[in-house]
């Protein structure tokens, strides 16, 4: 019994260090119940913007506090991204979905995770529309009508699944082959963090 009663406490003393040192982050892209929104130019008449919200799970199973940054979103195409520049885009909007309701994800300037936490975090994109670009414009000028009359420059047009449903070309042509990149650390460490590079699913 005595053997026993050492053996348990040694035990607790080991998985109680192992669960101190551990250090991961777990991610996945989860289905979006967010509208897609689309932007409307009165002044030459035609939609110049799609945002996808974007829907992240982010669990930190670790001991520690995490932070976020270097948030940033590749276009396969540079011709959709927001600032036509080659590369990673670093103009993601970033939120924190709670109860249904998008709120900011920051503390002090700073995206944080608690331990032991799960958060849902939302990337809108920011993929542009050229007047020139017969296709797109045809499958969103139907929209402009129900924008003038809303007296807004923006319009929510349904999830990605329900557009998906409706126009599967145009969300291949627009999110297949994007990629999402962004740390995930521990402040003030000499932990070098985690870079996660995904690419985005269409959901």
């Amino acid at each position: 019994m005595k053997w026993l009663v050492v053996f348990f406490v040694f035990s607790g003393i080991i998985l109680s260090s192992f669960q101190h040192k551990t250090n991961l982050v777990l991610v996945e892209q989860i289905e979006s119940n967010f509208p897609i929104v689309i932007r409307y130019d009165s002044i030459k008449e035609y939609i110049f913007r799609i945002q996808f919200p974007l829907m992240f799970k982010v669990c930190n199973i670790s001991n520690s506090n995490k932070l976020m940054g270097h948030i940033s979103y590749y276009y396969k195409d540079i011709k959709y991204a927001l600032s036509y520049e080659q590369g990673w885009n670093y103009n993601l909007l970033v939120n924190k979905e709670k109860n249904g309701e998008l709120l900011t994800p920051y503390r002090r300037g700073r995206i944080v995770i608690d331990s032991l936490s799960n958060e849902i975090f939302v990337f809108h994109t920011g993929h542009s529309i050229r007047y020139e670009d017969s296709i797109l414009q045809s499958v969103f000028r139907p929209f402009i009508s129900q924008i003038k009359n809303t007296g807004k420059d923006t319009l929510h047009i349904g999830t990605i699944q329900e557009f998906k449903k409706k126009y599967p070309e145009i969300i291949n042509l627009l999110l297949q082959d994007d990629s999402v990149q962004f740390w995930i650390y521990t402040p003030w460490s000499k932990d070098n963090g985690n870079h996660f590079i995904l690419p985005i699913e269409q959901k």
